[in-house]
């Protein structure tokens, strides 16, 4: 997941066993978040979605309304080959976004 942090949109990422969230954000050095009409999260998921991924996209993590993140929980039965496909398509979904 690591991998991800090229991307400027990702603040943080944060994990616990198979429990991840990937924190976006307008800004990486202040975590300015983006302004709620955007989405930004909400893009990702649908790229995700089409691509067969199912991620959850969170708002208003920042102030209640601005912000957005990436909820991911795959199964515990999941393959190494099958979280580099994850990270693939989430990779391409934040290469998608353009600001």
């Amino acid at each position: 997941a690591e991998a991800l942090k090229k991307h400027s949109i990702v603040g943080d990422i944060r994990a616990k066993g198979m429990l991840w969230g990937i924190e976006l954000v307008k800004d990486r050095k202040t975590k300015e978040p983006f302004p709620a009409e955007l989405k930004i999260g909400q893009q990702i998921a649908d790229y995700a979605f089409e691509k067969g991924l199912s991620i959850t996209a969170g708002q208003g993590s920042a102030d209640w309304v601005n912000g957005d993140d990436l909820r991911l929980s795959p199964p515990l039965i999941t393959f190494h080959e099958q979280i580099d496909e994850i990270l693939a398509i989430i990779d391409e979904g934040m290469g998608k976004i353009k600001l």
